[in-house]
């Protein structure tokens, strides 16, 4: 069974006012990474769209940023990454 959703962008609650407040605010990006080459332009496209988001904050608002920081399952234990529909 195909999975319908290949990349999930979470934006946690307070994003804005973190943001505003502390100067930074985090993201999260979870990609299906079954097929490779599809989890590679996603990627690419999600962190260029949020690397322009930044640099726009930046330039308004004069220092506001989106901490950026990568994770991976590093053991490609596929198990704890996959839920049956």
């Amino acid at each position: 069974m195909k999975s319908e959703t290949d990349m999930i962008l979470l934006i946690p609650q307070g994003f804005e006012q973190h943001l505003f407040r502390q100067d930074e605010a985090s993201l999260q990006i979870q990609i299906d990474a079954i097929n490779g080459m599809t989890a590679g332009l996603i990627n690419g496209y999600a962190s260029q769209i949020i690397g322009d988001f930044n640099r726009e904050l930046r330039l308004e608002s004069g220092g506001n940023a989106i901490a950026k920081s990568t994770l991976k399952n590093i053991n490609t234990n596929y198990s704890f990454c996959i839920m049956p529909n």
